[in-house]
């Protein structure tokens, strides 16, 4: 496959994959809303459209990506005989520490929009947490950390 064809693969997959979001979110973030909480069905939903955008416009081609990359450019041909699944559990990985680090905030402010006891806007999460905002923004990432973290310890 030439290098022009497989960035053309790459980026159709992340115009797809941003395509996907916009038709859906009419119908899935109300009922994401609903499940978080009973009243303001759009209250938060521009960090929510923002955060699926641009996971969609990653995830494809880093799937695409991540999977050739291991196979052909990491991973010994003894290896990957040996374990044949290897290379979509490295994707996978890539792709979830990938996600902690770039989606978390967009998630968490989406949450936070959710879950304010009064009607409030994006604004006022900055200034309310201005001392701590980095803290703040990953809140709920030593989760995942945990779980990252026991793959390689007992595996």
């Amino acid at each position: 496959m030439s290098q022009s064809n497989h960035t053309y693969q790459l980026l159709i997959s992340a115009v797809v994959g941003v395509g996907r979001t916009i038709g859906g979110l009419p119908l899935q973030h109300p009922l994401d809303t609903i499940r978080t909480r009973a009243l303001g069905f759009y209250s938060g939903a521009v960090p929510n459209t923002t955060r699926r955008a641009v996971k969609q416009t990653y995830r494809w081609p880093m799937m695409l990506y991540f999977s050739t990359f291991y196979r052909e450019k990491i991973l010994s041909q003894n290896l990957q005989q040996t374990y044949p699944r290897l290379p979509k559990i490295l994707t996978g990985l890539s792709v979830a520490n990938f996600e902690i680090i770039a989606i978390n905030p967009l998630e968490r402010l989406k949450v936070w929009l959710l879950t304010s006891p009064q009607r409030t806007s994006i604004t006022k999460f900055f200034p309310n947490n201005k001392t701590q905002l980095v803290k703040e923004l990953y809140r709920g990432t030593s989760a995942s950390k945990c779980t990252v973290g026991n793959i390689f310890i007992y595996r």
